[in-house]
């Protein structure tokens, strides 16, 4: 199909085609228009590669979704721990200063 046809069925400019065509990605929006003019479901190319991360037990990478969720809790206990120990210091330092204030009031 000619740029030119694209572009009507589309409704833009043969320019803005040739920047599609030009492009590495194509917005998803874009890509829903192109599928119902051309009458071709493009989005199935990429579900088909997102087959594999449905199942929980596939791996992913080098690690599967188990590995995953052990580090994404070793990760929120290590921020709960850190956030413990910024509390605990913030009420020391509090405590401090209202000591030297109430020390500089005696005086």
């Amino acid at each position: 199909m000619s740029a030119i046809k694209l572009a009507s069925m589309l409704n833009m400019k043969r320019d803005n085609i040739y920047k599609i065509y030009g492009k590495d990605y194509v917005d998803t929006s874009l890509l829903r228009k192109i599928s119902e003019v051309l009458q071709h479901d493009f989005f199935k190319y990429y579900s088909q590669e997102l087959s594999m991360v449905s199942d929980p037990k596939e791996p992913i990478g080098f690690v599967t979704r188990e590995e995953l969720n052990d580090v994404q809790r070793s990760l929120e206990n290590t921020i709960q721990t850190e956030l413990r120990k910024i509390r605990e210091e913030l009420v020391l330092q509090k405590n401090s200063y209202t000591k030297k204030k109430i020390s500089r009031k005696k005086k």
